[in-house]
Protein backbone atom coordinates (compact mmCIF):
# COMPACT_ATOMS: atom_id res chain seq x y z
CA UNK A 1 0.00 0.00 0.00
CA UNK A 2 2.91 2.24 0.71
CA UNK A 3 4.68 1.45 -2.40
CA UNK A 4 1.32 2.26 -4.48
CA UNK A 5 1.18 5.68 -2.56
CA UNK A 6 4.48 6.57 -3.64
CA UNK A 7 4.18 5.76 -6.89
CA UNK A 8 0.73 7.79 -6.97
CA UNK A 9 -1.18 4.57 -8.63
CA UNK A 10 -4.64 5.37 -9.03
CA UNK A 11 -7.22 4.52 -6.32
CA UNK A 12 -8.47 1.45 -7.78
CA UNK A 13 -5.24 -0.28 -8.42
CA UNK A 14 -4.29 0.48 -4.86
CA UNK A 15 -7.00 -1.01 -3.53
CA UNK A 16 -7.07 -3.64 -5.96
CA UNK A 17 -3.23 -4.49 -5.31
CA UNK A 18 -4.12 -4.43 -1.49
CA UNK A 19 -7.17 -6.47 -1.70
CA UNK A 20 -4.91 -9.32 -3.94
CA UNK A 21 -2.06 -9.43 -1.18
CA UNK A 22 -4.43 -9.73 1.93
CA UNK A 23 -6.75 -12.01 0.28
CA UNK A 24 -3.51 -13.98 -0.59
CA UNK A 25 -2.13 -13.66 2.81
CA UNK A 26 -5.26 -15.02 4.25
CA UNK A 27 -5.62 -18.09 2.14
CA UNK A 28 -1.89 -18.88 2.94
CA UNK A 29 -2.44 -18.35 6.76
CA UNK A 30 -5.23 -20.81 6.68
CA UNK A 31 -3.67 -23.09 4.49
CA UNK A 32 -0.40 -23.62 6.79
CA UNK A 33 -2.51 -23.34 10.45
CA UNK A 34 -5.77 -25.02 9.60
CA UNK A 35 -5.21 -27.25 12.69
CA UNK A 36 -4.50 -24.92 15.12
CA UNK A 37 -0.82 -24.83 15.31
CA UNK A 38 1.48 -22.16 16.57
CA UNK A 39 2.93 -19.58 14.57
CA UNK A 40 6.04 -20.40 13.74
CA UNK A 41 9.24 -19.24 15.30
CA UNK A 42 13.08 -19.13 13.61
CA UNK A 43 14.41 -21.53 16.42
CA UNK A 44 14.97 -24.57 14.49
CA UNK A 45 15.69 -25.13 10.88
CA UNK A 46 11.77 -26.96 10.58
CA UNK A 47 10.11 -23.43 11.09
CA UNK A 48 12.36 -21.68 8.72
CA UNK A 49 11.38 -24.07 6.12
CA UNK A 50 8.05 -23.75 6.48
CA UNK A 51 8.30 -19.82 6.14
CA UNK A 52 9.85 -20.69 3.24
CA UNK A 53 6.98 -22.95 1.80
CA UNK A 54 4.36 -20.37 2.97
CA UNK A 55 6.29 -17.91 1.00
CA UNK A 56 6.57 -19.85 -2.14
CA UNK A 57 2.25 -20.75 -1.19
CA UNK A 58 1.36 -17.42 -0.77
CA UNK A 59 3.21 -16.32 -4.44
CA UNK A 60 1.26 -18.86 -6.33
CA UNK A 61 -1.98 -18.15 -4.41
CA UNK A 62 -1.07 -14.12 -5.17
CA UNK A 63 -0.44 -14.49 -8.37
CA UNK A 64 -3.48 -16.97 -9.89
CA UNK A 65 -5.40 -14.81 -8.07
CA UNK A 66 -4.42 -11.86 -9.73
CA UNK A 67 -4.39 -13.22 -13.01
CA UNK A 68 -7.94 -14.96 -12.35
CA UNK A 69 -9.14 -11.27 -11.36
CA UNK A 70 -7.31 -9.77 -15.21
CA UNK A 71 -8.62 -12.64 -16.98
CA UNK A 72 -12.76 -12.19 -15.13
CA UNK A 73 -12.46 -8.91 -16.28
CA UNK A 74 -10.88 -8.47 -19.74
CA UNK A 75 -11.85 -11.91 -21.06
CA UNK A 76 -7.69 -12.02 -22.09
CA UNK A 77 -6.37 -15.73 -21.66
CA UNK A 78 -5.48 -16.41 -18.01
CA UNK A 79 -1.98 -18.11 -19.20
CA UNK A 80 -0.72 -14.76 -20.77
CA UNK A 81 -1.71 -12.74 -17.67
CA UNK A 82 0.50 -15.71 -15.35
CA UNK A 83 3.25 -16.02 -17.59
CA UNK A 84 3.42 -11.53 -18.23
CA UNK A 85 3.20 -11.47 -14.12
CA UNK A 86 4.93 -14.37 -12.85
CA UNK A 87 8.76 -13.14 -13.31
CA UNK A 88 8.34 -10.43 -11.31
CA UNK A 89 6.05 -11.44 -9.00
CA UNK A 90 8.63 -14.07 -8.26
CA UNK A 91 11.24 -11.37 -7.94
CA UNK A 92 9.55 -9.06 -5.30
CA UNK A 93 7.95 -12.07 -3.09
CA UNK A 94 11.61 -13.40 -2.60
CA UNK A 95 13.18 -10.21 -1.85
CA UNK A 96 10.62 -9.90 0.49
CA UNK A 97 11.24 -13.35 2.06
CA UNK A 98 14.78 -12.33 2.52
CA UNK A 99 14.60 -8.90 4.03
CA UNK A 100 11.58 -10.21 6.07
CA UNK A 101 13.76 -13.01 7.26
CA UNK A 102 16.79 -10.58 8.08
CA UNK A 103 14.50 -8.36 9.90
CA UNK A 104 13.58 -10.63 12.62
CA UNK A 105 16.63 -12.02 12.73
CA UNK A 106 18.28 -9.10 13.57
CA UNK A 107 14.96 -7.90 15.78
CA UNK A 108 15.86 -11.18 17.92
CA UNK A 109 19.69 -9.93 18.60
CA UNK A 110 18.79 -6.15 19.49
CA UNK A 111 15.39 -4.01 18.55
CA UNK A 112 18.04 -1.24 17.36
CA UNK A 113 19.41 -3.72 14.63
CA UNK A 114 15.91 -3.67 12.78
CA UNK A 115 17.17 0.07 12.18
CA UNK A 116 20.24 -1.37 9.96
CA UNK A 117 18.28 -3.16 7.46
CA UNK A 118 15.62 -1.03 7.48
CA UNK A 119 16.63 2.32 6.89
CA UNK A 120 18.90 1.41 4.33
CA UNK A 121 16.44 -0.71 2.58
CA UNK A 122 14.17 2.31 2.51
CA UNK A 123 16.63 4.69 1.16
CA UNK A 124 17.70 2.22 -1.53
CA UNK A 125 14.26 1.78 -2.41
CA UNK A 126 13.62 5.79 -2.49
CA UNK A 127 16.78 6.23 -4.71
CA UNK A 128 15.61 3.71 -7.12
CA UNK A 129 12.27 4.98 -7.32
CA UNK A 130 13.22 8.62 -7.90
CA UNK A 131 15.59 7.81 -10.34
CA UNK A 132 13.08 5.17 -12.24
CA UNK A 133 11.04 8.83 -12.10
CA UNK A 134 13.72 10.93 -13.38
CA UNK A 135 13.89 8.53 -16.52
CA UNK A 136 10.73 7.88 -17.15
CA UNK A 137 10.36 11.86 -17.01
CA UNK A 138 13.00 12.20 -18.81
CA UNK A 139 12.24 9.63 -21.38
CA UNK A 140 8.78 11.27 -22.23
CA UNK A 141 10.37 15.38 -22.58
CA UNK A 142 12.97 13.43 -24.93
CA UNK A 143 10.05 11.55 -26.67
CA UNK A 144 7.56 15.12 -26.85
CA UNK A 145 10.55 16.74 -28.09
CA UNK A 146 11.10 14.75 -30.86
CA UNK A 147 7.84 14.35 -31.39
CA UNK A 148 7.67 18.29 -31.82
CA UNK A 149 10.65 18.17 -34.10
CA UNK A 150 9.39 15.72 -36.40
CA UNK A 151 6.04 17.68 -36.36
CA UNK A 152 7.85 20.76 -37.70
CA UNK A 153 9.34 19.43 -40.12
CA UNK A 154 7.35 16.82 -41.67
CA UNK A 155 3.39 17.07 -43.37
CA UNK A 156 0.78 16.04 -41.15
CA UNK A 157 -1.26 14.38 -43.78
CA UNK A 158 1.34 12.35 -45.93
CA UNK A 159 4.44 12.83 -43.70
CA UNK A 160 6.75 13.59 -46.21
CA UNK A 161 8.95 16.99 -45.74
CA UNK A 162 7.31 20.04 -45.63
CA UNK A 163 8.97 23.10 -46.97
CA UNK A 164 10.79 23.74 -43.79
CA UNK A 165 13.03 20.55 -44.12
CA UNK A 166 13.09 20.64 -47.96
CA UNK A 167 14.93 24.04 -47.98
CA UNK A 168 17.30 22.36 -45.02
CA UNK A 169 17.92 19.61 -46.87
CA UNK A 170 18.80 21.49 -50.42
CA UNK A 171 20.97 24.45 -48.58
CA UNK A 172 23.14 21.37 -47.21
CA UNK A 173 23.36 19.59 -50.26
CA UNK A 174 24.05 22.65 -52.60
CA UNK A 175 26.91 24.00 -49.53
CA UNK A 176 28.68 20.71 -50.16
CA UNK A 177 28.86 21.38 -53.79
CA UNK A 178 26.25 19.10 -55.03
CA UNK A 179 24.11 19.06 -58.38
CA UNK A 180 20.39 18.88 -57.58
CA UNK A 181 17.76 18.29 -59.75
CA UNK A 182 14.41 19.78 -58.34
CA UNK A 183 10.99 18.70 -60.19
CA UNK A 184 7.85 20.74 -59.09
CA UNK A 185 4.98 19.07 -59.14
CA UNK A 186 1.34 20.17 -59.34
CA UNK A 187 -1.73 18.19 -59.51
CA UNK A 188 -4.85 19.10 -60.98
CA UNK A 189 -8.22 17.49 -60.09
CA UNK A 190 -8.01 17.78 -56.33
CA UNK A 191 -10.69 20.32 -56.08
CA UNK A 192 -12.84 18.18 -58.80
CA UNK A 193 -12.30 15.10 -56.66
CA UNK A 194 -13.06 17.36 -53.27
CA UNK A 195 -16.15 18.72 -54.92
CA UNK A 196 -17.35 15.48 -56.05
CA UNK A 197 -16.59 13.47 -53.52
CA UNK A 198 -15.50 14.91 -49.99
CA UNK A 199 -12.87 16.43 -48.31
CA UNK A 200 -11.70 12.88 -46.90
CA UNK A 201 -11.75 11.21 -50.52
CA UNK A 202 -9.18 14.42 -51.49
CA UNK A 203 -7.05 13.79 -48.73
CA UNK A 204 -7.01 9.94 -49.69
CA UNK A 205 -6.12 11.36 -53.44
CA UNK A 206 -2.89 13.19 -51.91
CA UNK A 207 -2.04 10.11 -49.31
CA UNK A 208 -1.71 8.04 -52.54
CA UNK A 209 -0.22 10.54 -55.03
CA UNK A 210 2.70 10.94 -51.89
CA UNK A 211 2.91 7.05 -51.89
CA UNK A 212 3.41 7.13 -55.66
CA UNK A 213 5.96 9.74 -55.82
CA UNK A 214 7.71 7.80 -52.94
CA UNK A 215 8.62 4.89 -55.36
CA UNK A 216 9.63 6.53 -57.56
CA UNK A 217 12.57 8.68 -55.80
CA UNK A 218 16.14 6.83 -54.19
CA UNK A 219 16.97 6.69 -50.55
CA UNK A 220 18.52 9.55 -50.88
CA UNK A 221 16.63 11.60 -52.67
CA UNK A 222 13.59 13.57 -50.77
CA UNK A 223 10.01 13.90 -51.51
CA UNK A 224 8.14 17.27 -50.46
CA UNK A 225 4.90 18.16 -49.92
CA UNK A 226 4.08 21.97 -49.79
CA UNK A 227 0.56 22.13 -49.71
CA UNK A 228 -2.58 21.82 -51.28
CA UNK A 229 -1.75 20.02 -54.32
CA UNK A 230 2.38 20.54 -54.71
CA UNK A 231 4.62 18.33 -54.26
CA UNK A 232 8.17 18.80 -55.09
CA UNK A 233 11.39 16.12 -55.51
CA UNK A 234 15.20 16.72 -55.20
CA UNK A 235 17.33 13.93 -56.59
CA UNK A 236 20.47 14.35 -55.37
CA UNK A 237 23.64 14.35 -57.71
CA UNK A 238 21.13 14.45 -60.63
CA UNK A 239 22.16 16.11 -64.19
CA UNK A 240 19.54 17.31 -66.62
CA UNK A 241 18.78 13.71 -68.17
CA UNK A 242 18.14 12.45 -65.41
CA UNK A 243 15.64 15.25 -64.67
CA UNK A 244 14.14 14.55 -67.68
CA UNK A 245 13.57 11.02 -67.26
CA UNK A 246 11.98 11.47 -63.49
CA UNK A 247 9.78 14.13 -64.97
CA UNK A 248 8.38 11.66 -67.41
CA UNK A 249 7.52 9.42 -64.86
CA UNK A 250 6.07 11.65 -62.86
CA UNK A 251 3.58 12.34 -65.32
CA UNK A 252 3.25 8.68 -66.56
CA UNK A 253 2.49 7.56 -62.56
CA UNK A 254 0.16 10.34 -61.72
CA UNK A 255 -1.93 10.08 -64.74
CA UNK A 256 -2.44 6.56 -63.89
CA UNK A 257 -5.96 5.98 -62.47
CA UNK A 258 -6.71 5.95 -58.72
CA UNK A 259 -9.18 3.87 -56.99
CA UNK A 260 -10.82 6.45 -54.73
CA UNK A 261 -14.17 5.47 -52.43
CA UNK A 262 -14.53 2.65 -54.98
CA UNK A 263 -14.31 5.09 -57.87
CA UNK A 264 -11.77 5.73 -60.31
CA UNK A 265 -10.21 8.85 -60.66
CA UNK A 266 -8.17 10.17 -63.05
CA UNK A 267 -6.13 13.33 -62.89
CA UNK A 268 -3.77 15.72 -64.64
CA UNK A 269 0.00 16.92 -63.60
CA UNK A 270 2.37 19.43 -64.62
CA UNK A 271 6.30 19.18 -63.81
CA UNK A 272 8.66 21.96 -64.02
CA UNK A 273 11.99 20.94 -63.18
CA UNK A 274 15.75 22.67 -62.99
CA UNK A 275 19.30 21.49 -62.60
CA UNK A 276 21.60 23.61 -60.40
CA UNK A 277 24.89 23.91 -58.56
CA UNK A 278 26.45 26.24 -55.93
CA UNK A 279 22.99 28.28 -56.67
CA UNK A 280 20.79 29.13 -53.87
CA UNK A 281 17.65 26.73 -52.68
CA UNK A 282 15.30 29.43 -53.29
CA UNK A 283 16.36 30.32 -56.94
CA UNK A 284 16.47 26.48 -57.75
CA UNK A 285 12.84 26.22 -56.71
CA UNK A 286 11.62 29.35 -58.69
CA UNK A 287 12.90 28.14 -61.99
CA UNK A 288 11.11 24.78 -61.46
CA UNK A 289 8.33 26.46 -60.41
CA UNK A 290 8.16 29.22 -63.39
CA UNK A 291 8.83 25.20 -65.87
CA UNK A 292 5.97 23.87 -64.15
CA UNK A 293 3.56 26.77 -65.02
CA UNK A 294 5.19 26.51 -68.84
CA UNK A 295 3.91 23.17 -68.25
CA UNK A 296 0.24 24.05 -67.25
CA UNK A 297 -0.03 26.34 -69.85
CA UNK A 298 0.53 23.81 -72.56
CA UNK A 299 -2.14 22.18 -71.72
CA UNK A 300 -1.22 20.04 -68.97
CA UNK A 301 -0.53 17.01 -67.96
CA UNK A 302 3.19 17.02 -69.11
CA UNK A 303 6.60 18.79 -68.00
CA UNK A 304 9.23 21.24 -69.01
CA UNK A 305 12.86 21.67 -67.77
CA UNK A 306 14.22 24.77 -66.85
CA UNK A 307 17.58 25.30 -69.07
CA UNK A 308 20.50 25.29 -66.87
CA UNK A 309 22.18 27.98 -65.69
CA UNK A 310 25.91 29.08 -64.13
CA UNK A 311 25.30 29.46 -60.25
Amino acid sequence: LTSSLLRRLPPAKSRFNSSSLALSMGLTSRVLWARGSPAPTLDSPSALLLLVVGAALMFVLNTGTTATMLHLASGRLWVGFWRQMGRLSLLSHSVGLGLGLGAVLLARLSPFALVLIVLPVWGMYLLVHERTELSSRLEGALERAGRLSYEAHHDHLTGLANRALLEERMHRALSSGSQLAVLFVDLDGLKEVNDRLGHECGDELIKSTAGRLVGLVGAHDTVSRLGGDEFVLVLEGAGDQEASRAAARVVRELGGPYLIAGEEVRTRVSVGGAVGRGVASDELLRRADRAMYEAKRSGGCGWRLCPSEAG
